[in-house]
């Protein structure tokens, strides 16, 4: 498999500035995510072109498993979502702040 090879950079991004870490947790692909964070030289805090990482992707589409894995890697940052007060479309009810979402697990 190609994340395998030390030659190949997991970090690369597409027009949108979306690693393969961004598009597997916006994607909700649990699996993929745990496999490309193997490797120590996944970032896990690049954001895409709109300033979203992967956390806050993840945290946005309600997939809480995935934004817990990459809260709990060790070089994570919060960044992006800390300094934002938006909020997820998918919610009803009263709104939660994005960074708040991500800090809860």
């Amino acid at each position: 498999m190609l994340l395998g090879r030390a030659d190949v950079n997991p970090n690369i991004a597409d027009r949108n500035g979306r690693t393969p870490i961004i598009c597997a947790a916006m994607a909700g692909n649990e699996a993929f995510v745990k496999m490309l964070l193997e490797r120590e030289d996944v970032d896990v805090n690049t954001a895409d072109l709109s300033g979203q990482t992967a956390a806050s992707w993840a945290a946005q589409k309600g997939h809480d498993r995935i934004a817990k894995l990459l809260r709990d890697r060790a070089d994570f940052a919060l960044g992006y979502a800390a300094s934002l007060d938006f909020y997820s479309p998918e919610q009803s009810g009263p709104s939660e702040p994005l960074s708040k979402r991500i800090r809860r697990f």
